[in-house]
């Protein structure tokens, strides 16, 4: 049975990149869009300057995301628009939800400068968060933007704590699918020793130059072919290293600490 276009947009957006708020950029040029998009969205809300400095920073986030997959042929992120997506964890902090999504993303989205499918649940309880990309002018200025020029925040958390929330046989995939959930935790000498070694190990990692030298059309051939083979694009800025520990471990761990009777 020949796959109908729903189902390809189905497919599409299953692989979107999910928005990373520790991205981040000193190039002149990505500032100059989150300058000019700024003014953008202040003259289509008829807003006044007090919140200035809170949409220039999550505006940053946005466009450094969407540059940053803007050479993949998958160009949508998503993130839910859900309050409670926005709580300030270790693993995620700089969006609000009155800012980010009620302020630019509703904006943007109404200026025909954003493409948006919003989340929802589907028959199998799972959900599947709202998704992004940018269209027109914004796409078109996006594009004139090497991703090469976004970079991770070395504060970013680096040592994560998760678990299995849910887990599924995906017919249409073909595989089994999982929903993890990362945790807060206490830190203790054991966190605290991995993470001063992971912080070693990535700024090596930043000090050294890790490319392709090809062609951009070779670039793109060689995602396409690593997308066939059901493995990410190719993108010399995940370079960085995480440290992922099972909950079980961590709870071994404090135990292991607490004093002997």
């Amino acid at each position: 049975m020949p796959t109908t276009e729903n189902q390809k947009l189905a497919q599409e957006l299953d692989k979107a990149t999910r928005l990373k708020t520790y991205l981040v950029s000193d190039d002149p040029a990505v500032e100059a869009l989150v300058e000019k998009y700024l003014a953008v969205i202040k003259e289509a809300r008829s807003a006044d300057r007090s919140h200035d400095e809170k949409y220039r920073n999550q505006l940053r986030i946005l466009i450094c995301n969407l540059v940053s997959v803007n050479t993949k042929k998958n160009q949508w992120i998503f993130q839910s628009r859900g309050k409670p997506s926005y709580k300030i964890t270790r693993y995620f902090s700089g969006l609000s939800k009155a800012v980010f999504v009620d302020g630019i993303l509703d904006t943007l989205v109404s200026l025909n400068l954003l493409d948006q499918h919003l989340g929802f649940e589907r028959l199998d309880n799972t959900k599947r968060a709202t998704r992004l990309r940018a269209k027109g002018r914004l796409k078109a200025d996006i594009k004139k933007i090497s991703p090469h020029v976004i970079t991770i925040d070395s504060l970013r958390e680096t040592l994560w704590v998760q678990v299995t929330k849910k887990s599924w046989f995906d017919k249409r995939l073909k595989k089994k699918k999982k929903i993890k959930e990362k945790l807060e935790y206490k830190d203790n000498h054991q966190t605290i020793q991995m993470r001063k070694n992971l912080q070693c190990i990535n700024q090596a990692l930043h000090e050294t130059a890790i490319g392709l030298w090809i062609k951009d059309t070779d670039y793109k051939e060689l995602n396409l072919k690593l997308k066939k083979g059901d493995k990410s694009e190719f993108s010399p800025n995940e370079k960085y290293l995480v440290r992922t520990l099972l909950f079980l471990t961590l709870v071994i761990s404090e135990i292991s600490e607490l004093p002997h009777p």
